[in-house]
């Protein structure tokens, strides 16, 4: 069987980048004594020359070539096709294989093998994620800060009105969740993890609509869903197994709008005093029903009843929300919070404008 051999690599019809300036015969060379080759992000498009070294009817010679992580088979060709084209590969590592037959249809025993490695651009690489989600929770920051300096010039606002906005501003941008959030990021970027991009993208959704859409008096209640819904994600994003946590909703929310954040409170008392983390049969189960009376929110999750005391019905943040109910809805709310069997309940009962 006949010797094969690499005799030229070239990216977009032009040799590599370091054997531009060396004549063909030291490409041939250098090219067929390379065991493996990194190429840039833009170099995704290359062709490999082969030839076989034999010269007996060299013109019934054939080949045989496989990208490995990129072809499902072999590829066949003959003497006037010495060549392999291979066009925008995704990054990876890949191996191209080759092997060549003689005249007599006898096959190499053994095949020639290059590496190749395909580098990813900079801004799906992990310190470039890193680096984005800093900037966008520390701008996040920023924001929230304006937001307070804003409000506290608001001296129209009364005074009871603007210190529980002000509390409750305060419990929804938490810079322990912030960088909580910004180290699971990190260390899922670190093992190339494919949760990383989706977090980063649920934290940009989450601090989108806290930033803007909560500049209203009212939004949207599907908006006030679906930040509930990313809530959960987040949490599911940084866990390791499936989390037990759902949220239903029965009726048509077109058109009907609530006050911002009214509701995220329960949801985050739920995560942080029930034991779905811990706890395999933990669970965390929303209901939101509409009718022509308004809205019902109902959430219960699990918690350890182990005589110490794990979750308290009157922790800040339900206080806080109390204080805003009253505030917003004076008159024409009902929110129940009790415990029993091991089960936290919250249920709200909400007169829509």
């Amino acid at each position: 069987p006949p010797k094969i051999v690499i005799t030229s690599m070239n990216v977009f019809d032009r040799p590599l980048r370091h054997l531009r300036s060396v004549s063909q015969q030291e490409i041939r060379e250098r090219v067929s004594g390379m065991k493996s080759i990194n190429l840039a992000p833009h170099e995704h498009s290359f062709s490999i020359e082969f030839a076989a070294l034999h010269y007996v009817n060299p013109d019934k010679n054939r080949y045989a070539y496989m990208l490995e992580g990129y072809d499902h088979d072999w590829t066949f060709s003959d003497s006037e096709k010495r060549f392999a084209n291979y066009s925008n590969l995704n990054p990876g590592d890949y191996i191209f294989h080759l092997k060549a037959s003689n005249s007599d249809g006898l096959w190499a025993e053994t095949d020639v093998t290059l590496r190749i490695t395909v580098a990813p651009p900079f801004y799906v690489t992990a310190w470039f994620i890193t680096l984005a989600t800093a900037v966008l929770i520390l701008s996040g920051v920023f924001a929230y800060r304006k937001r307070i300096e804003t409000i506290k010039k608001h001296q129209s606002m009364k005074a009871l009105q603007l210190e529980s906005e002000l509390n409750f501003l305060k419990m929804q941008v938490n810079p322990h969740f912030l960088f909580n959030t910004l180290n699971n990021i990190y260390a899922l970027c670190q093992v190339n993890s494919e949760n990383a991009a989706p977090m980063v993208r649920k934290v940009s959704e989450m601090m989108r609509y806290m930033i803007y859409d909560c500049k209203a008096q009212r939004v949207a209640l599907q908006k006030e869903i679906e930040y509930l819904q990313n809530y959960v994600d987040l949490n599911q994003l940084k866990s390791a197994r499936k989390l037990n946590v759902s949220i239903s909703v029965e009726g048509n929310t077109e058109g009907v709008t609530i006050a911002p954040l009214l509701l995220i409170n329960f949801l985050e008392n739920s995560f942080k005093h029930g034991n779905i983390y811990f706890d395999p049969a933990g669970f965390i189960h929303g209901f939101l029903r509409l009718s022509e009376k308004g809205l019902v929110v109902v959430i219960r999750n699990s918690f350890t009843d182990n005589g110490v005391k794990q979750q308290d019905s009157e922790g800040i943040g339900l206080e806080n929300v109390r204080h805003r109910l009253k505030l917003l809805y004076p008159g024409k709310h009902l929110l129940k919070i009790g415990k029993n069997s091991g089960i936290f309940e919250i249920e709200l009962k909400l007169e829509l404008d």
